[in-house]
């Protein structure tokens, strides 16, 4: 669920749209909607003008429970571990301005395995490797993706709005191609042998301005329909687009369409902004224990939520009358023991590092972009 998305006093034209930028499922039922609506009321305070519009008054930063209903989502649970690996992150930083997309934060803290972001990069790869079929592990990314999302969200924010020790917005970062000259000692550029510029082009890290995120969302929605029509199945949301394996696809899509303004790619990101010397009176309040330990105690926390919800899933899968693609993943007699061999090797911190192993072929970014 996307919180991060709204802002107070923003209004929104009808329940349809709501859930379209909250990235939920769009419920038809009249008492499903209802049911919906009230569960939205734990995260957000809104007045319903009518049937058609929406007003946001208040956004939570501090929930009790996941959108499901599960209470690992709890702050307290994983607060105290990530306050003082963050601050650890930032203490090392010291540049008082830092932007950082959450699977890398999920890594720095320990969260997850440097394993885990490498293989969502090639889930084909990854299946060979680990010997899990490919729906298995888009299921596994799709559940515990949304899961360290809400943790890290709520925490950051909470960090940032309710103990103030940094401000932190939630926002688009982009990849840009930056192209530059080189130039001969009269400042005239320089040409190879056959009169072409010699140029050098790398890439820039940063915040989207509002062009490119009407731009980047236009991409997104554009390639969403495309992608359903192809495949003529009802895609709400990105997580449907990963849950029905068409994440490659949509990628390879989007990325033709980002070129057209030299983006490389774009990702979520905490945009943090901090104070080095309240860090370090911070860091050395809050630390009891060893940075060790905590990412220990973090990644321990994380796997054991981890099989809680695996458990869950297959519980309800088996005694459930519905058959859907995730109610036949979950039931399947393979189920938790592929999960458990994604866990060791994927969340846990002890995991060997696969790195080599896992080898993309992705083809140059700057060749992609003149083609």
């Amino acid at each position: 669920m996307r919180i991060d998305k709204l802002k107070v006093g923003q209004e929104i034209r009808g329940y349809k749209k709501f859930c379209e930028i909250l990235e939920i499922p769009y419920k038809k039922n009249k008492t499903d909607k209802e049911k919906q609506l009230k569960e939205l009321e734990k995260f957000i305070k809104f007045t319903q003008v009518s049937s058609r519009k929406f007003i946001i008054n208040e956004i939570k930063t501090i929930v009790g429970e996941l959108s499901d209903g599960r209470k690992d989502g709890n702050n307290s649970v994983y607060k105290d571990d990530l306050r003082l690996l963050v601050l650890h992150m930032l203490r090392q930083d010291k540049s008082e301005t830092m932007l950082i997309s959450r699977s890398k934060l999920f890594e720095i803290t320990s969260m997850v395995s440097p394993n885990y972001r490498l293989g969502q990069k090639d889930i084909e790869k990854l299946s060979e490797l680990l010997e899990v079929p490919t729906d298995f592990i888009y299921d596994f990314y799709s559940t515990n993706n949304s899961k360290l999302k809400n943790i890290t969200d709520r925490n950051m924010l909470s960090f940032s709005d309710s103990e103030h020790l940094f401000k932190v917005n939630i926002v688009t970062a982009v990849a840009m191609v930056k192209v530059h000259v080189q130039k001969n000692e009269l400042n005239e550029p320089l040409l190879d042998s056959k009169g072409n510029v010699i140029d050098r082009k790398n890439l820039e890290y940063r915040e989207a301005t509002e062009k490119e995120n009407l731009f980047i969302n236009k991409c997104e929605y554009d390639v969403r329909k495309h992608l359903e029509k192809t495949h003529n199945k009802k895609l709400s949301d990105t997580r449907d687009v990963f849950a029905h394996g068409l994440w490659n696809e949509y990628k390879k899509l989007i990325s033709k369409k980002l070129k057209s303004n030299n983006i490389v790619f774009y990702y979520r990101a905490y945009k943090i902004m901090y104070n080095n010397d309240i860090i370090k009176e911070l860091y050395t309040e809050f630390s009891k224990m060893s940075i060790s330990n905590h990412r220990k105690e973090l990644n321990n926390k994380i796997i054991k939520s981890v099989h809680q919800t695996t458990k869950t899933n297959n519980t309800k899968a088996i005694n459930s009358n519905k058959e859907t693609i995730k109610t036949k993943i979950h039931s399947d007699n393979e189920y938790l023991n592929y999960n458990q061999k994604m866990v060791d090797n994927l969340i846990s911190i002890s995991a060997p590092v696969i790195k080599k192993e896992l080898i993309f072929e992705q083809q140059n970014i700057f060749d992609m972009l003149n083609e």
